[in-house]
């Protein structure tokens, strides 16, 4: 993957990117901030630049390889979207359900799942590891963690143990983002855009 495929990939989810002569960032109105990933000398940068400070940039992460800044520049824009467009909307048309709330509880997690049609092969209550999903585990009455579960049943993430409440929208928020990236791929094979998938690596940085 290079600067030129996340591009095309981004733009077809209507996610407004645009090509520089040192690498890829946000198309954004004048003076808003934006992310961008830029090569300096030999390393690649991803980074923040404050237009309303001005345009001051924060170095966030840096990478050896132009595909390695590809494929995580490509995946945290992926992690936005999917909030901003799906996440976030469905909270906001669905608040009987509690979700993201102190008083949230595993039947609303449950009816939030049957709500947007997402499977039991991407979430598990019951203590079952299986391969590209999440794991809720009860710690005791009150709390809970959160796992998710990459290839080969492993253990790719494992959250601090909280109260019940925010393991839930812990939960939601990583089925909901599993199930629209395995979307997404569907939607680009049908655009004839031949797209790797991400290792858990990657899909990781999808799902923080």
């Amino acid at each position: 993957m290079n600067t030129q495929k996340v591009s095309v990939l981004l733009n077809k989810l209507t996610i407004p990117i645009q090509i520089t002569t040192e690498g890829l960032e946000e198309k954004r109105r004048q003076g808003e901030n934006f992310y961008r990933i830029h090569k300096d000398k030999l390393n690649w940068k991803f980074e923040f630049v404050e237009k309303e400070k001005n345009s001051k940039i924060k170095i966030l992460k840096n990478f050896s390889s132009e595909t390695e800044a590809s494929k995580y520049f490509y995946s945290f824009q992926l992690k936005r979207y999917f909030f901003e467009q799906y996440i976030y909307p469905f909270e906001q048309d669905n608040k009987d359900i509690n979700i993201g709330e102190p008083h949230c509880s595993l039947r609303d997690l449950q009816e939030a799942f049957n709500r947007l049609n997402i499977s039991q092969s991407y979430y598990s209550f019951n203590g079952l590891k299986k391969a590209n999903s999440i794991l809720l585990e009860p710690v005791n009455v009150t709390e809970s963690k959160v796992f998710f579960i990459g290839e080969g049943e492993k253990i790719v993430v494992e959250s601090p143990v909280v109260e019940n409440w925010l393991a839930y929208y812990n939960t939601f928020k990583k089925v909901y983002k599993l199930y629209l990236l395995d979307k997404h791929f569907e939607f680009l094979l049908t655009c004839n855009l031949d797209a790797e998938k991400l290792s858990d690596e990657y899909i990781k940085i999808v799902l923080s």
